[in-house]
């Protein structure tokens, strides 16, 4: 080793060091630190690769504006030959993400040299040149992580798993399905020691392509719970995409890994005839201790990158991604709702519910709403997932609906499906009214569409978001400022006391619902007829205009 290479080495090796002191007295802020300094220390590492007086030191800052790493991936990510539908490449896949990528990786000397200490059969996968690697930065850093590994070398706790983790999948993923353009989304759940992302179901780590779950992980903090970690791939989303939302439609083949402790491995997900999960190994058990295995590992997620893309052109597209999480902020940025799809239910949060909702729309009421057996029947109606699916979390609403259904943001374009949502609405509505209820903020937004069984069969539109609901009898006057919603059309409320009544439900399915549509005069009558109060949930389903050619 050189003079300049050498001291290279030493003031990295210092640098580790005080870091991991670091993290090792400040507990999980240390740790959190510890994953920010990395990515520095990496830098570090790279930009100062040539030795005093080298050219190449000074090549790494003119290039560092120009990265190629993607460039580089793109070239290095060749097609997969294989797909993930049948069972006979499924068997092959456990060769398929040990071969090398069609080009070999860039790393610099001083990650070279660090690397072929500890394993020299790790160079065969390496490209030792100080240039190209800084010219591919980004690729190089991550390349250089995974050979430096975890500051924190004991994994003692499901944080300090992901953190290997997030070395050797998340950062060769992301880089890789940006390298071949994949349309892609990924995510973590929140760490939680109390055991309730186990019982939420939804995986560690999610993989969408297209809106399909192609891949995902679950992680442990010690090697002992490692075959916990592959129950948990069986049960937690085990199907692409919800399948009523495209009856008919093929699921491919699931990829993903369990990893604990210092240990991770690849997996596909077979489902058989009778419904059951299969976990079947589609690599070895890696070593993440040890530089070889966390390269096999970091090369095994570059390699299923380049599977999701040989499946991607020919992937449906679900308008809901299954374990997508929806965020709704209010005009500061506070968090005002979260929406997470699972494949049975969505579940709601809605934040200080309590503190918005007094007086009217509070706790009692939800309860007694979504408790109701009648309302419980009508199939155009949100309803709970299970008896007792709602429950307050301090002062956060907790709500396990069905069903899942795809997002509608305007009226159907076709006159035959708008006739029908507006049916369907006011089959709720009506029933809701039945029930001495009221929904209040019926808007195109608050219903979702429930596609047919089979192809070709008619589904159903289900009016949503009870949470702004209210006994009909509620005697609050509306019209002060707490108590109105932001979509209210000018005179909603009853003009004499200001309440919020039974027709004025009718008035928002007339002015949010049909506003913007072109009607026939048949039509027009019916939304005039909505807007004015003079006509009742049941009577609108009476209307002339539900026939089938819209005449009177």
């Amino acid at each position: 080793m050189d003079a300049g290479t050498q001291q290279l080495s030493d003031e990295v090796a210092e640098l580790r060091r005080q870091v991991k002191d670091m993290a090792q007295g400040q507990g999980l802020i240390g740790c959190v630190l510890v994953l920010i300094l990395l990515g520095f220390l990496a830098v570090y590492a790279w930009r100062s690769a040539g030795v005093p007086g080298d050219p190449a030191s000074s090549k790494v800052r003119e290039v560092y504006q120009g990265d190629i790493s993607l460039q580089y991936l793109q070239d290095a990510l060749g097609p997969s030959g294989l797909s993930l539908g049948s069972r006979r490449d499924q068997l092959q896949l456990q060769s398929f993400l040990e071969s090398p990528l069609g080009s070999k990786l860039p790393v610099s000397v001083p990650c070279a040299t660090r690397a072929a200490n500890e394993c020299s059969a790790i160079m065969n996968y390496f490209f030792v040149d100080n240039d190209v690697a800084a010219a591919a930065y980004m690729l190089s850093v991550a390349v250089g992580n995974v050979v430096l590994g975890p500051v924190c070398k004991s994994v003692t706790s499901e944080y300090n798993t992901f953190a290997v983790v997030q070395l050797v999948v998340d950062n060769p993923l992301t880089l890789a399905a940006c390298a071949l353009g994949l349309d892609y989304q990924l995510n973590r759940n929140v760490r939680d020691a109390s055991g309730a992302t186990e019982k939420r179901l939804r995986p560690d780590f999610l993989f969408w392509c297209k809106n399909v779950l192609i891949f995902k992980g679950e992680e442990k903090a010690l090697a002992a719970d490692f075959e916990s970690a592959v129950d948990e791939l069986r049960t937690k989303m085990s199907r692409s995409w919800k399948p009523e939302l495209l009856p008919g439609v093929n699921m491919p083949c699931m990829l993903a890994y369990a990893a604990a402790g210092n240990l991770l491995q690849f997996f596909a997900l077979i489902r058989s005839e009778d419904g059951a999960i299969q976990t079947i190994p589609i690599s070895r058990r890696h070593n993440l201790s040890s530089v070889m295995g966390r390269f096999m590992a970091f090369l095994g997620s570059c390699n299923i990158a380049r599977l999701v893309a040989s499946y991607s052109p020919k992937a449906p597209m679900p308008s809901v991604a299954l374990g997508s999480v929806i965020q709704a902020q209010g005009i500061h940025g506070e968090l005002l709702r979260t929406i997470t799809f699972f494949e049975d239910f969505v579940q709601k949060r809605v934040f200080r519910f309590q503190d918005a909702h007094a007086g009217i729309s509070d706790f009692n009421t939800l309860k007694a709403l979504y408790g109701n057996a009648v309302l419980a029947q009508c199939p155009t109606l949100a309803r709970l997932h299970k008896p007792g699916a709602i429950r307050l979390d301090g002062t956060t609403l907790v709500l396990h609906l069905v069903p899942v259904g795809v997002p509608q943001y305007g009226p159907p374009e076709d006159l035959a499906t708008l006739k029908q949502a507006i049916r369907d609405v006011l089959t709720a509505v009506a029933a809701l009214h039945a029930e001495g209820f009221v929904h209040r903020d019926i808007r195109w937004s608050n219903v979702v569409r429930v596609p047919g069984p089979r192809p070709g069969m008619a589904g159903s539109f289900v009016l949503i978001d009870l949470e702004h609901a209210a006994r009909s009898d509620c005697p609050q006057d509306c019209r002060q400022q707490e108590f109105a919603l932001a979509t209210w059309p000018p005179g909603i409320l009853d003009p004499a006391d200001g309440r919020f009544t039974l027709a004025s439900d009718l008035c928002l399915v007339s002015h949010c619902l049909l506003a913007a549509v072109r009607l026939d005069p048949v039509g027009e009558t019916l939304k005039t007829a909505l807007g004015t109060g003079q006509l009742d949930a049941e009577g609108a389903l009476a209307h002339p205009w539900f026939a089938a050619d819209g005449r009177t």
